[in-house]
């Protein structure tokens, strides 16, 4: 019986050992693989990525998209599912990717489109710039076959905010006609 009661405890230390080994230090996903999976994710050239954490959760990426130079937030789950997020102003922080980053590190309209989408499972997506500096957009889609309106707004080292958006699109034909949309 003790025999028992110590192999148990020397198996179940083995395995919190092998568990703690699995989450700290296991890599998730090498680089070359995490820029070449955003490159073809987001339709980028020159994807450049650097890590952010010692067992390569969190990573930033730049990268041109349409000749914009955009920043991604990357996280990594321990089972190497890749969560890719808009970085906004963060790849300026960094000296290695600072070099991708151009004068406007602003999302462009493509780009923003695809993410407000896929945050929101829409289809249709049209935006529209509301600001000088694109930091606030307005976007209208049809999520399960109504429109919906929502308000985007991109803080400079903050992650894509979409909010409803009300009436807003309303006074844009452009929208107006996603946004009205029904089943």
């Amino acid at each position: 019986m003790r025999l028992a009661f110590v192999a148990a405890l020397v198996l179940a230390a083995a395995a919190a050992f092998g568990g703690y080994f699995w989450v700290t230090k296991h890599e998730r996903i090498s680089q070359p693989e995490l820029q070449t999976r955003v490159a073809e994710d987001q339709g980028a050239k020159a994807v450049r990525c650097t890590e952010h954490t010692g067992n390569g959760s969190v990573w930033w990426c730049a990268g041109l998209v349409h000749k914009r130079s955009v920043c991604w937030l990357i996280q990594v789950s321990v089972r190497g599912k890749v969560t890719i997020g808009i970085g906004g102003n963060r790849c300026r922080q960094d000296s290695e990717l600072a070099a991708l980053m151009g004068r406007d590190s602003r999302i462009d309209k493509p780009t923003l489109q695809k993410a407000v989408a896929k945050s929101r499972s829409a289809k249709r997506v049209t935006c529209v710039s509301r600001s000088k500096n694109d930091a606030v957009w307005w976007c209208a889609g049809v999520v399960r076959g109504t429109g919906h309106c929502w308000r985007v707004k991109l803080p400079p080292s903050d992650v894509l905010q979409v909010m409803p958006g009300a009436n807003r699109c309303q006074k844009v034909a452009q929208l107006r006609r996603i946004a009205n949309a029904r089943a």
